[in-house]
Order: structure tokens, then C-alpha cells, then sequence
């Protein structure tokens, strides 16, 4: 198809009136922005068209994309001299939600043969898709996991999760973080989420002096003013660093003793009120043992310690009382974690054992 003078005067605007020698392309635009869009419209297209500015015949020898969403069709027969050609583009966006941008390379018949397309734009994926990998619904925002899971951390050291996040709207979102624990930091980058964007939050976790054992909170997440918050928990298990203790130092470190591993409350009564029992532990090291903390995270059972400190050879007692009220079940199988300096021993467990009737 012939182009109008004045259309053809755009592509050879600066170029010399006399055609180069051999086929040359030149492309009205080389990319092209979708925008956001539905992921249940479907695949779109675009079409990239080219003017022959040389003299003699072009042809496109090879397209190719650089995935398989990304499809290209082209005129097939050689565009001659002052003609146009076209390259169509198509994305395939089912499964795909978030901002993509793919090339589709063209390999022509001229002495610099390949150009390059680009399309980009924003797919705001199907409730389906959303279901699927972002199954936490926040409002205007959802959410790959509503837990941040830490795991195991290092007192004087900090810990790495990640939290992603999708905005499944058409809007710009600039969600809200509130009620961040203590020893949290979040990493938000930007600030604003575009329609049908992703953003993976990086959260910093170093433990506060307080912090020993398992340790659970939660903060909030606000996508936007009209949403109520969501809740997102945390947890980690706070444990102390002997790395750097000297094989001397090791030597000379305190050692904790329990006797008994188990403590027996018998059979409870649902209606008889609290019943306390109590166990002892000592330090048979060398040198002071500090207490860093006694606690159970079961319901129903509270506990409470006589020392924060022991020197070598005393004791201490823990005082475990049960609410036979507030146990789950009829079987009490209560454990209480009792951590302290020993880097042999740095957590040991005491079950609280009986049966409620």
C-alpha cells in the first residue's frame, strides 16, 4: 500500500531525497504501552507498521519473541521502495497478572538487519489467578501470606523475610503500615502501588535485649483509607549467640540442672479452680547463670520464677499454675521453656502433665 506525501515526508523528514542504495527499513514507533488492563480481555495486539526507504524490495527474513506469550505475525511478501509493511504483536496476558515488557525481535533483508519492538503495559489479574497466589484478601490489595515467618534468630543479628503484595484494582494504592513491633523495620521502596502492580516489602528483624525464645506479634496493613486493616503476625525464635565464646570461656560457663523433665498436677477438676505446682533447677557451672526468661505459650497454664540470677551452686524455683477452666482438652500437656545462659544448654523444657475431669 502506498503511503500519502505528507505521511511519507515523516519517515524521510531529514533524510536526503535520493533513496539509499539497497532496502532500508524505518519504523513509525518501535514500542508500544497497553496500559492496565483485565486479564479476562484476553490477548491484545498492536501493529507496528514500516516504510521501505531504500530501492529495492524488503522483506522481513525472521520474528521472533522472547517468550511464549508474546506472538508476532508480518507481511509475508517484499514491501518494494516507498511501500509499508506491517509487524503485529500480540500478548497473551491468562495467568499473568502485574506489569510485563517483552521484545520481539525482526530480522530484515538490509546491511543492519534486526530492530526491536517493545510492548509493555499492566495486567490486573482475574479473581481466579488472585486466588491462587495472592490468597489473603486485604481489600483493595491481596496478599501472598498474611504470617512472617522468621524462624530462628540470632540475638545481635538481624533476620530477612519478604512480603508481596498485589494491587488488584485500577487505581494507585499508597498502602499504610501501623502497629509495627518493636525490632521491625519495612523496607516499603516506593511508596505507591500501580494498577496491577506487585510489590515485594522487605522486613528487617534484630532483636531487642528483652527478647529470648519465641517471640510473636503482629502489625497492620492499610491498603487504602476505605479498607479496614489486615492483619499480618509475626513470629521468631529469639536465641542467644555463643559463637564467640573461647573454648575457656565454654569452660567456665554456668550449666543448668533439672531434675525432672516432668511435672505431675494428677487429675483436674474443670470446676475446682487453679492448682499450682512447682520445680527447681540449679546451676552446677561455674559462674553466674542469668535467667533470660521462663514462659509457656500454652492456654490455660501461667508461670512465674523466683531468680534472675543464680550463682554457682544455688537454685531456683518455677511456680506452674494450671486453670483446669481455660485447658482445650481433657489431656494437660503443657510444656514450659526455661532459657538461660548456658551454651550447652540453652533452652530446656519442663511438660506439665494430668488429665482434666
Amino acid at each position: 500500500m502506498k503511503l500519502t506525501a505528507i505521511t511519507l515526508s515523516v519517515f524521510l523528514a531529514g533524510a536526503t531525497s535520493i533513496l539509499a542504495a539497497g532496502p532500508e527499513v524505518k519504523f513509525l514507533k518501535q514500542e508500544h504501552d497497553f496500559g492496565a488492563f483485565d486479564e479476562n480481555d484476553g490477548t491484545v495486539r498492536c501493529r507496528f507498521t514500516y516504510v521501505n526507504t531504500g530501492d529495492e524490495p524488503l522483506s522481513i527474513v525472521a520474528s521472533r519473541a522472547t517468550c511464549g506469550c508474546t506472538s508476532s505475525f508480518y507481511t509475508k511478501t517484499p514491501v518494494e521502495p516507498g511501500d509499508t509493511g506491517y509487524v503485529e504483536v500480540t500478548y497473551n496476558p491468562i495467568g499473568r497478572p502485574g506489569r510485563f515488557g517483552k521484545k520481539v525481535y525482526v530480522d530484515f533483508n538490509t546491511e543492519r538487519p534486526r530492530q526491536t519492538l517493545l510492548i509493555r503495559g499492566v495486567v490486573i489479574g482475574s479473581s481466579n489467578t488472585l486466588r491462587g497466589r495472592y490468597p489473603i484478601d486485604a481489600g483493595a490489595i491481596k496478599l501472598r501470606s498474611d504470617n512472617i515467618l522468621l524462624g530462628e534468630v540470632l540475638r545481635g543479628k538481624s533476620k530477612t523475610s519478604f512480603l508481596e503484595v498485589y494491587n488488584a484494582t485500577t487505581d494507585s494504592l499508597s498502602p499504610q503500615w501501623t502497629y509495627i513491633p518493636r525490632g521491625l523495620r519495612i523496607n516499603t521502596g516506593t511508596p505507591t502501588v500501580g494498577p496491577g502492580e506487585q510489590v515485594t516489602y522487605t522486613l528487617y528483624f534484630v532483636p531487642e535485649k528483652y527478647m529470648y525464645g519465641i517471640f510473636t506479634d503482629s502489625l497492620m496493613l492499610q491498603a487504602s483509607p476505605l479498607d479496614e486493616p489486615v492483619k499480618i503476625d509475626m513470629i521468631a525464635i529469639v536465641d542467644e549467640d555463643f559463637s564467640r565464646l573461647t573454648p575457656g570461656q565454654r569452660r567456665e560457663a554456668p550449666a543448668i540442672d533439672i531434675g525432672n523433665s516432668v511435672l505431675e498436677f494428677g487429675e483436674l477438676d474443670r470446676n475446682g479452680g487453679p492448682v499450682t505446682r512447682s520445680f527447681t533447677f540449679r546451676n552446677s557451672g561455674r559462674s553466674t547463670m542469668l535467667v533470660r526468661r521462663v514462659y509457656t505459650t500454652d492456654p490455660g497454664i501461667t508461670v512465674t520464677t523466683t531468680a534472675e540470677k543464680l550463682k554457682k551452686g544455688k537454685e531456683a524455683t518455677v511456680h506452674v499454675t494450671v486453670d483446669p477452666m481455660a485447658i482445650p482438652s481433657e489431656i494437660l500437656n503443657g510444656r514450659i521453656s526455661i532459657i538461660v545462659n548456658d551454651p550447652l544448654n540453652p533452652t530446656s523444657i519442663v511438660r506439665a502433665v494430668g488429665m482434666v475431669r
